[in-house]
């Protein structure tokens, strides 16, 4: 009789205790949600029961009531049920009350539902079992689930089951005050974390320089910037194989080893379900044209050969004008007229006739005027050539215009997956021949300088990348087709990484800051680079300089033209002086004759003339 007291005692006893310790996790299960502060967000709480009806069904009516009436609860009961997919996408907080976690079961539920892996998972559970705690704190990551908490009460006092997915630990620990440090949100923070990410070879999206290690891939630059945002770091790893079949049996294998947490390269159809990032792209087809050439030198340009062609040119048709002119007797040989032109130049006089040395000097100033006009000419009509076919090429707006141009030896470098793409007018001159096909790989833009007449179409992705590479503005892009596009790129299995990207990527692709993401990356790796129109495309002190030089020469041919003016002039002049001269010397002797005359007629006395 005593002993079956004594065990009705015992039992007692244990039923109290347990209904303390519930009554503890009542408690802190409502301080939760109502420090939770709902609003609209759904509430799922959700009972797992490994033996039926052995977890008080009171626990679950008091945490309803810590609900408000207006947020949505849902209840579900695994012990009724043996296999239930849980929709949890809408769930901001998921409450989950077990007697003991039967990871198995738990797994199989989860793997198949839909979750919303910035919820915060809250598991209640009488388990004792530390070590079963731990094994599945460890493990909920693989589920998605990384914003969660392992709590049971024990001898009046609250423990709860803390893991770090990235060290791979967890500890349990007494909670004291019940503060929001439960949930350290560790989305929030990847600090030390080392993403794994995987390029291989099969690739639509990325570049690989196989010399230096190096590559260029979509998202790359968004890659980095959240790895710094973040305080964490990233690792690249290039997969040698090249065989389609090879790289899908390493992915695999690296997904399944938790070895990877995302690639880069273009999405291949694996046995084994992973994870996928969704990006926002533009899917463009462009092509890298080269600028008109540049103006050249003017100080170069009045010393170059053609100058010289056109001064000696001139130099030996007014020559032989003179030598057709003279045509005998005035010049006895055609190499005195050099000897005269340095005679002039040095200020001295030459041993000839005054007649012919003032019809020289007329040649030879005539002879510097031609210079300096032809001069002044051939620098205006080259550099305003150049100038208008350099910013000609800035007009140019699309593939079809460049392709249709005929002062341009087109030949085109395209990829093989964007073959299909190019327009009609493209395939028709490729047709007739007017265009080269020169490669399907894109490494021949790698030294654009050596291409200054090809057009090279491709990608845009992949071309905007050379382009801020140049030192100097020698080529520029030309985008056609522009059009929004979902690029998905494989992951591994869900992890804070993954989620952390698509949510960053879905705020920088509504925001608009995408592009000054990837400009802010590109100048960080290849220095800055100046985006003055001016700069780019001719210097200011070009065009200072050769405007002042064209001044300077205008002025003096203004100069010539007036000396020669003078020269016209003060030979018009004598000449109309002497015609004056001949005209009152002839009025004086016709005075001269009719006084004489006069005299002889009548014995005047003569004047004084």
């Amino acid at each position: 009789m005593l002993r079956k007291f004594f065990f009705f005692f015992l039992l007692f006893i244990s039923i109290l205790r347990i209904s303390s310790d519930d009554q503890k996790l009542d408690v802190f299960a409502c301080k939760f949600l109502k420090d939770a502060k709902l609003k609209s967000s759904d509430v799922k709480v959700v009972k797992i029961a490994v033996f039926k009806n052995s977890f008080p069904s009171s626990l679950i009516d008091n945490i309803l009531k810590c609900i408000p009436s207006e947020i949505s609860t849902f209840v579900i009961d695994f012990s009724t049920e043996k296999s239930m997919k849980l929709q949890l996408e809408k769930s901001s907080i998921v409450v989950m009350i077990a007697d003991d976690i039967n990871y198995l079961q738990l797994y199989e539920a989860l793997k198949s539902s839909i979750l919303n892996h910035m919820a915060k998972f809250l598991i209640l559970t009488s388990s004792k079992n530390t070590k079963l705690s731990k094994t599945a704190a460890e493990n909920f990551p693989q589920l998605g689930i990384f914003n969660f908490a392992i709590i049971h009460s024990e001898n009046s006092s609250i423990f709860t089951t803390i893991s770090n997915h990235f060290t791979n630990t967890s500890s349990t620990e007494q909670l004291k005050p019940l503060t929001e440090k439960l949930f350290p949100d560790k989305l929030k923070n990847l600090n030390g974390y080392h993403y794994r990410i995987i390029v291989h070879h099969l690739m639509s999206y990325s570049l690989i320089n196989e010399e230096n290690s190096d590559f260029v891939a979509k998202n790359r630059y968004l890659i980095d910037i959240i790895c710094q945002l973040q305080n964490a770091k990233v690792d690249y790893n290039i997969l040698p194989s090249v065989n389609v079949f090879d790289t899908i049996e390493q992915l695999e294998m690296l997904i399944n080893n938790r070895q990877m947490d995302l690639t880069l390269s273009e999405p291949l159809k694996m046995s084994i379900e992973g994870s996928r990032v969704i990006t926002f792209e533009e899917k463009a087809l462009c092509a890298i044209a080269p600028y008109g050439q540049k103006p050249k030198d003017v100080i170069r340009i009045f010393i170059d050969g053609w100058f010289l062609g056109a001064l000696g040119i001139s130099f030996l048709s007014v020559m032989i004008i003179w030598r057709l002119y003279q045509n005998r007797g005035a010049v006895e040989s055609h190499w005195e007229i050099f000897f005269i032109l340095f005679k002039f130049l040095h200020g001295q006089s030459s041993e000839i006739k005054r007649k012919n040395r003032k019809i020289l000097l007329f040649m030879m100033q005539l002879i510097i005027f031609m210079m300096l006009v032809l001069n002044t000419v051939y620098q205006g009509f080259i550099t305003s050539h150049e100038i208008s076919k350099y910013y000609g090429e800035k007009k140019i707006k699309s593939i079809d215009e460049l392709l249709v141009r005929n002062d341009l030896e087109i030949s085109v470098g395209i990829n093989a997956d964007i073959m299909m793409e190019i327009n009609e007018n493209y395939q028709a001159k490729k047709a007739k021949g007017d265009v080269k096909f020169v490669s399907t790989y894109i490494y021949i833009i790698e030294n654009l300088d050596i291409y200054s007449n090809v057009i090279i179409i491709g990608r845009c992705d992949l071309l905007d990348h050379y382009i801020w590479a140049l030192t100097e503005p020698t080529h520029y892009l030309v985008p056609q087709n522009i059009y929004p596009t979902f690029v998905s790129l494989d992951g591994g299995y869900l992890n804070p990484f993954i989620d952390k990207i698509q949510e960053i990527q879905h705020r920088a692709f509504d925001s608009g800051l995408t592009i000054a993401w990837k400009s802010f990356y590109i100048l960080e790796k290849f220095g800055s680079l100046k985006e003055n129109f001016i700069s780019i495309n001719l210097n200011m002190e070009e065009i200072l300089v050769d405007f002042i030089i064209k001044l300077l020469a205008y002025f003096y041919c203004f100069c010539v033209f007036v000396f020669l003016l003078e020269i016209f002039y003060s030979n018009l002049s004598w000449k109309f002086a002497k015609l004056l001269s001949n005209v009152n010397k002839g009025e004086r002797m016709k005075k001269i004759r009719s006084h004489l005359t006069l005299r002889r007629r009548h014995k005047v006395r003569p004047i004084d003339i």
